[in-house]
């Protein structure tokens, strides 16, 4: 063929690139020329000898060599110097070095940015099965035995210190040591502080008696008055009869006229008491037995689930419209004002109760109660409470339980008892719950604060009674009462309505004592008005005549504000 070359007659060359061409002849073409790139000639070499192990034998171009392929097992140690490797055919002295320690160190800090990245587990890098095998299944209230539900249960003993030190909050001043801070108070003892307490009423009692002496010299100087003046009579009436007379009956009806006023002003002050006196005996008698009639009976959830109060006009319980069944709360979080609570709504659930505690009494909103509700902190109580008590012991009987939307607890007053003790009401409002036993309620810790600080109320859950019915506690704080003042002690055995009554201490600066009847002095009639002159003798009045003679009798004295004759001698 024209232009035929022998291939024997090729410019040799020493290397070929991998884009250089080889010539050949397809011999499925009929002999056609064909060309191919060194880099695929290699390739189709490479893969035509790789060998490869089939059935245990080496094979090469799928052609079985009849070689048995056999291998080596290695053998790794890790040394002082590094990672190390043998195979297990070899003895020890065979280990050669692969990597050095230095090369195996690995820290944190050698990895980048994005190779930290790499190594955190992502929840959405997990499957839904991974996530499910997580989670783990539900457990149910069946599957805890009664030790796992006890260790479960939140008690005081499984509270760190710290934990009850915030539960417990700070140890209250008491009245005792709020007076010792006072200005002049430093350094005295109870005593002091005990006798301080009674010097109101040990200065009232002091007042009283002071009056009563003052009285008692009043009327001695109005006798020892009416002695000196009947006495200057006397010398006078040998010179002067009717002079004498004349004053005598003058000095007789002023002194009668004085006593009888202050006498019947005595006694109309004396009824005046006796009246208010049983008034008030009598009202107090009927609250203290209606008090006591509610507080022996108080009210109570039926196994209906409706509230039972006691009537103490009927002397029984009645069965109200309420239908309720308790359930406990605590507070969840704290914060020290309103824009803190605000801006943490993100982190509270719904239904939990936060307080506000600024630190401060003064802050309006000090001691507020909120409940986290869907979209917002809903305001429910002030839990500052008012005033103090003023020198008394509160107490406390169950008010209204209603059920609401959101659960609440508030004070209400309730009237006194006998003593003049203040009565409050707790009042609950409580939420519908799922249907379960009757709970137990029961009074916790009652604790008194410093007069002037807020009252509180915490209403906890307390566990369960052995026939699994929740229990809760009921703890309130009271602020003490200020001091109360003039109040004296007396036993009222054996007092008569409408006598008068002087109260006598037992003994010096003190309020207890007893009392002892009022005898009002002897009142002589007034003498007659028929313009004579008359004297007294053995108790009634007698005529003197005009030598100043009374039944012969010529001499006569004042004794005990009248005149007096005993046949004729002088009394004196």
């Amino acid at each position: 063929m024209e232009g035929t070359k022998d291939i024997k007659n090729f410019t040799k060359f020493p290397s070929l690139s991998d884009d250089d061409l080889l010539l050949g002849s397809k011999t499925s073409l009929g002999g056609t020329d064909a060309s191919i790139t060194v880099a695929n000639f290699k390739k189709q070499v490479v893969q035509d000898v790789k060998p490869s192990i089939v059935n245990g034998y080496w094979w090469v171009d799928n052609i079985n060599t009849g070689v048995l392929a056999t291998g080596r097992t290695p053998k790794f140690r890790k040394t002082s110097a590094g990672l190390e490797m043998k195979y297990e055919d070899q003895d020890d002295t065979a280990y050669i070095l692969l990597i050095p320690m230095s090369d195996l160190a690995f820290t944190f800090d050698d990895l980048s940015p994005e190779q930290v990245e790499e190594l955190k587990l992502k929840f959405s890098d997990l499957t839904d099965a991974d996530k499910e095998a997580l989670r783990g299944k539900a457990f149910t209230y069946d599957m805890f035995t009664p030790e796992q539900l006890a260790d479960l249960r939140l008690t005081w003993d499984k509270l760190t210190p710290e934990q009850k030190n915030s539960l417990k909050g700070d140890r209250g001043y008491s009245a005792f040591e709020v007076w010792t801070q006072q200005e002049g108070n430093a350094g005295k003892i109870v005593d002091d502080y005990l006798a301080w307490l009674r010097q109101p009423a040990t200065d009232a009692a002091k007042r009283a008696d002071e009056k009563m002496v003052q009285i008692s010299e009043e009327v001695s100087q109005l006798k020892t008055d009416f002695v000196t003046d009947a006495n200057q009579l006397k010398e006078d009436f040998t010179s002067s009869g009717e002079l004498l007379r004349q004053q005598l009956a003058e000095a007789a009806e002023q002194v009668n006229t004085n006593l009888t006023s202050e006498v019947n002003a005595l006694k109309g002050q004396a009824e005046a008491v006796i009246s208010e006196t049983n008034i008030a005996k009598q009202g107090a008698i009927e609250a203290a037995t209606n008090a006591k009639s509610v507080s022996d009976h108080p009210g109570y959830i039926g196994p209906d689930y409706h509230v039972y109060t006691w009537d103490y006009v009927t002397g029984a319980y009645k069965k109200t419209d309420t239908i309720l069944r308790p359930e406990g709360f605590s507070i969840y979080r704290t914060y020290n004002s309103i824009d803190a609570m605000n801006a943490d709504l993100a982190n509270v659930p719904e239904g939990k109760f936060v307080l506000i505690n600024t630190n401060d009494v003064e802050n309006p909103d000090d001691a507020k109660l909120y409940v986290r509700g869907a979209t917002s902190f809903e305001y429910l109580v002030d839990m500052s409470g008012a005033i103090g008590f003023t020198g008394k012991t509160p107490g406390f009987t169950i008010g209204t339980v209603t059920e609401g939307a959101v659960t609440d607890v508030t004070i209400s007053e309730n009237g006194t008892d006998p003593d003049g003790n203040p009565l409050y009401k707790l009042n609950f409002v409580l939420r519908r719950g799922p249907q379960g036993f009757t709970p137990v309620v029961e009074i916790g810790t009652v604790t008194t604060g410093l007069p002037g600080t807020p009252a509180s109320v915490e209403f906890i859950q307390n566990g369960q009674t052995e026939e699994g019915r929740e229990k809760y506690l009921l703890n309130l704080t009271i602020p003490r009462g200020n001091p109360g003042t003039g109040n004296v002690s007396a036993l009222g055995t054996g007092l008569v309505a409408g006598k008068m009554y002087l109260f006598v201490p037992g003994i010096d600066n003190s309020t207890d004592g007893a009392f002892v009847e009022y005898v009002v002095p002897d009142n002589f009639p007034e003498a007659p008005q028929d313009g004579k002159t008359y004297g007294r003798k053995d108790g009634e009045w007698s005529e003197v005549n005009s030598a100043g003679n009374m039944d012969g009798g010529t001499a006569f004295s004042v004794y005990g504000g009248a005149l007096v004759m005993d046949g004729g001698n002088a009394n004196d």
